[in-house]
């Protein structure tokens, strides 16, 4: 809305700016008064000079009344009122602003609603408010004519005055904005600091939930409701932060974290240990075409099935029988234990989840694919609606197609390396790498899969089908066939030596060509060059516990010289002697000479309790209980004998010592070395995330005790933050060994452990896996550490799994808590193939020492013990267990086992 204003018998240069002169027509001067009703309806304020003055007049005559149009919108004034209502973001702005001239009219509380006052602005002027250049209140100058507002006159000095009164106004607001906001910051720290209590007592409860409610669905369940959305909405808003009282120093301060992703541990999992004496035949199952092509395409269609390979899928279909389900009754229960794949063949099945139907399954659909992983409770039920029939596989056949077709793939891979000359002589742990990265490729007749004259860096053995040699006759164009290569053949070798072109030309012949490939990047990092090998022994270099603390650093450049190496290891080796000497009296403890004092952790099996020596009060040890009855229904017997094993020859300043072990007819127990400093998890978890010191210091810890297990041949399979503990001065240790394996060198395990946010794809396809497997779940450690959250997450362990069979590319990096140099580190450790990955290659973890991530670090200092670890737990005597979480009394009293698998115990 416009206001017409009429003026006469002025000239632009007749009154200073600043003055005042109107006349009004009854017209306008209803027009003003609507106006005035409608803007202080709105109370819209006037968000920039330019509004005011687009379509203001610059033509005026002394002879003829002329009409200037003004918006009738409250300018300035009204909008420093209107402002207080704003975020403080636009006060604090507003403060900086030069207010113009007082124009128009102001609706405030405090002020009277003033009639509308309009300059004529001198051509100048105009622009000026064009521009949005503020005429500044020192350059006023007045005429001392009144200013008519609602039939009262004002003088200017009184509306300037008015002004600052409304800026003190404005400041008051702000500083009572800024003491809300500090109240509300206050209260938040107090209800976050409430949240991490009711969070430590949470995961001490569904630490007991756990040995009862299984998480490991199988079948869709229902959409969620908009009650249950929101809910879960709500609980993703909330935040943690850091509480002021922390004891631990030198962490990062907390960054905005669902304290659903770090409230619950972790839970590991273990199929039955399965081994190549375990393999045996394969029973196949006649069935017709359609039978076939409807299990090929359950399987295709299957989230986690579709990654399988295409030999694997057909032995799952030769293998698969039939079995006949009558109408009504149940195929699958929920809470029993799972062991089989099924498809379906005919009918139409009812699924239950607490006696509740969610949803219904016809013919060619395939469901409990994660019994065939490891033995998991059922967590809905199965029923047939109609008479029905299903194709099913049990989790034995299909851990030994698993098997059985990798040891094949691997068995004639190895073959036709071995027929390379320049090749046999490798060791078999260096064959078995080339065999793994050794990648099929099929080529169709005819078509060139050499170029003469290209570059190299490809070899070649011809698996199946022949190839045709051909070069070009010198001083022509023409091509003449030098010879045929057919199976078992290869070519290309010089790639492997040297990159230089190709001499000739290589092209499949009729029926096309099998090729196994292997390019010279991968031989270079698995192998290294060629050449060196001719006058070089292939032997495993011999290994021991001192000799990796040694030998750890003899090639890590610019870190340490060839005098630093020796001191090293003669302090390491001082190290391991003295821990010796010192545990000597400790396997002599009787577990009745032992006394409890509290309770450490709860798990699955059992619980971990800090015990003193009655004999020696000032030596604590962690005493682990676990229920014999429980190992044995989870058939994990063979995992805890290995533990005690493998723990009881292990001396390494970064692994938790095991003492002795003790058994009676209820429970195993192992004595364990006492680490008061607490769980890593729990100081995660308080904090939200690490910075990259803390987790290079971390990490470092871990890379020594890999060193040392992976040198003795012993896979770990089981990294992550809750299996790692905090000593006296803060440096890590790697506890629970209860999925460690000795493989040996060059050879792989086949049996389905881990964790599932931390296991490696080939562990969850069944591959079979090596220490590579531990590369990858050191970088899924660096991921947690500096964000709060491992990588790969879902609501079951199905759901995880496939997400880590899509791989790390998938995963989003956040750049401002994970640095450049970390991301390179991760996406090498995570690489998708296990030969890929940083740390495989022939220098070993040596690769990893160096890479970017850890340039500067104090790697002598670390095993020196005189490097200050960036966490300081405080630890007031050797019965201090603040630094863990409190957990009741465990008086659970389970039936007696006495099977006698025991015996070592």
């Amino acid at each position: 809305m416009t206001l017409g204003v009429t003026t006469s018998n002025l000239s632009e240069s007749s009154l200073p700016l600043g003055s005042f002169s109107t006349q009004y027509t009854t017209s306008d001067q209803q027009s003003v008064e609507n106006s005035l009703k409608l803007s202080r309806q709105h109370e819209k304020p006037v968000e920039n000079f330019s509004d005011f003055s687009a379509n203001s007049s610059t033509n005026h005559s002394h002879n003829q009344p002329q009409t200037q149009e003004f918006s009738a919108l409250p300018f300035m004034t009204q909008s420093i009122i209107s402002t207080t209502m704003k975020p403080l973001q636009n006060v604090a702005a507003l403060q900086q602003t030069e207010v113009p001239h007082p124009v128009g009219y102001i609706h405030s509380p405090t002020v009277p609603a003033l009639s509308p006052v309009l300059p004529i602005p001198s051509r100048t002027a105009n622009n000026n408010l064009a521009s949005n250049s503020p005429v500044k209140t020192k350059q006023y100058e007045t005429t001392g004519l009144p200013i008519i507002l609602d039939g009262r006159s004002y003088e200017p000095e009184e509306l300037i005055s008015l002004i600052q009164r409304l800026r003190q106004d404005i400041r008051g607001y702000t500083d009572h904005i800024r003491w809300l906001e500090q109240e509300l910051s206050q209260t938040r720290i107090a209800l976050n600091a409430r949240d991490r209590d009711i969070d430590k007592l949470k995961s001490v409860l569904d630490q007991k939930l756990h040995n009862n409610v299984s998480l490991l669905p199988t079948y869709p369940v229902t959409p969620l409701s908009d009650t249950s959305r929101q809910l879960i909405m709500h609980n993703k808003l909330n935040v943690t932060r850091v509480s002021p009282t922390s004891r631990v120093a030198g962490l990062s301060e907390s960054v905005l974290q669902s304290p659903e992703k770090l409230r619950t541990k972790k839970q590991g999992v273990s199929g039955e240990s399965f081994t190549e004496q375990r393999l045996s035949g394969l029973v196949h199952h006649d069935k017709d075409i359609w039978s076939a092509d409807l299990i090929r395409d359950a399987i295709s269609n299957n989230t986690f099935l579709k990654h399988l390979e295409q030999s694997q899928i057909e032995e799952i279909v030769s293998c698969m029988y039939k079995k006949q389900i009558p109408q009504g009754c149940f195929i699958i229960r929920e809470g029993e234990p799972g062991d089989a794949l099924y498809v379906v063949s005919d009918g139409i099945l009812e699924v239950y989840k607490e006696s509740t139907l969610i949803g219904r399954m016809e013919v060619g659909r395939a469901f409990g694919e994660l019994a065939l992983l490891y033995n998991c409770k059922r967590t809905a039920s199965v029923r047939a609606l109609t008479n029905a029939s299903v194709w099913a596989l049990d989790r034995r056949v299909f851990q030994k197609i698993m098997m059985a077709t990798c040891l094949h793939k691997q068995e004639e891979n190895m073959k036709f390396l071995k027929s390379v000359p320049a090749l046999k002589d490798l060791s078999s742990e260096k064959m078995n790498k080339l065999a793994d990265v050794l990648e099929p490729v099929f080529y169709e007749a005819d078509e060139y899969i050499i170029r003469e004259g290209e570059l190299g860096e490809t070899f070649f053995i011809i698996k199946s089908g022949k190839v045709r040699v051909t070069h070009t006759v010198e001083g022509t164009d023409e091509t003449q066939e030098i010879r045929q290569l057919s199976d078992g053949d290869w070519f290309g070798e010089r790639a492997l030596y040297t990159c230089e072109k190709r001499s000739a030309n290589v092209i499949s012949a009729e029926g096309g060509v099998h090729l196994l490939l292997l390019d010279r990047s991968n031989f270079i990092y698995l192998i290294g060059d060629l050449n060196e090998f001719k006058s070089k022994t292939y032997d495993d270099v011999s290994r021991s516990p001192v000799g990796v603390i040694s030998t750890s650093y003899q090639q890590s450049k610019g870190y340490v010289n060839k005098e630093e190496t020796v001191s090293t290891s003669t302090t390491a080796q001082t190290i391991l002697e003295r821990q010796s000497k010192d545990s000597l009296s400790f396997t002599e403890i009787e577990k009745d000479d032992l006394e409890p004092i509290t309770v450490l952790g709860v798990g699955g099996f059992g619980c971990v309790e800090l015990v003193v020596w009655k004999k020696n009060r000032s030596k604590s040890f962690a005493l682990k209980r676990m229920k014999k009855q429980h190992i044995v229904h989870t058939r994990q017997q063979e995992h805890i004998c290995s533990e005690r094993k493998i723990m009881m020859e292990l001396r390494c300043p970064f692994i938790c010592r095991l003492y002795c072990t003790y058994k009676d007819n209820k429970f195993v127990y192992m004595l364990l070395e006492a680490c008061l400093g607490g769980e890593l998890w729990t100081v995660l978890r308080n904090k939200g995330r690490f910075d990259d010191i803390v987790t290079r210091f971390v990490v470092a810890c871990v890379l020594e005790a890999f060193t040392y297990l992976h040198t003795q041949g012993i896979l770990y399979r089981d990294l992550k933050p809750e299996n790692l503990l905090l000593d006296h001065k803060g440096y890590v240790k790697l506890c629970d060994f209860g999925f460690a394996k000795r493989v040996g060198h060059g050879k792989k395990t086949w049996t389905f452990c881990g964790t599932p946010e931390y296991v490696a794809p080939e562990i969850i396809l069944n591959k079979g896996h090596d220490h590579s497997a531990d590369y990858w779940s050191l970088g899924i450690l660096i991921f947690e550490l500096l964000t709060g959250s491992p990588p790969f997450t879902g609501t079951d362990p199905m759901k995880i799994y496939n997400v880590v069979l899509r791989g790390i590319d998938c995963v989003e990096f956040h750049p401002h808590h994970i640095s450049r140099n970390a991301s390179a580190l991760i996406r090498r450790l995570c690489a998708q193939n296990p030969a890929e990955r940083l740390g495989y290659g022939r220098c070993g973890i040596i690769d990893i020492k160096q890479n970017k991530y850890f340039q500067g670090f104090d790697w002598i200092g670390l095993h020196r013990g005189t490097l200050t670890a960036p966490i300081q737990p405080v630890i007031l005597g050797p019965d201090d267990t603040t630094n863990f979480d409190k957990y009741p009394k465990q008086n659970e009293v389970p039936p007696d086992e006495t099977s006698g698998w025991d015996i070592d115990f």
